[in-house]
């Protein structure tokens, strides 16, 4: 079982126990709790299953290669690209 209070804030790959994986940002909220925001679903969630974690690997970003500016800008981009992917297929179905 992963224990979201020893993870670091961050990127992370996220293996499901339930089959695939995702990308992942791991956060705090106000009281301290970790939250968690994978890129392939329509929201964050702020009280996420860990029993559902199969196993997490944080994503590490080069800072001397990658200003944080780009870096953030590109993935929330490519969040929600994913997000109007995921809205469209369901629009059509």
């Amino acid at each position: 079982m992963i224990d979201q209070n020893k993870l670091g804030l961050g990127l992370y790959r996220v293996w499901w126990k339930s089959g695939g994986s995702s990308l992942a940002a791991v956060g705090n909220g106000s009281d301290g709790t970790r939250w968690l925001a994978p890129t392939n679903w329509i929201e964050p969630t702020t009280s996420p299953d860990w029993d559902e974690v199969l196993k997490m690997e944080p994503i590490s970003v080069d800072e001397g290669s990658v200003g944080h500016e780009h870096f953030w800008l590109d993935h929330i981009r490519h969040a929600r690209n994913l997000l109007d992917t995921i809205l469209d297929t369901e629009d059509g179905e």
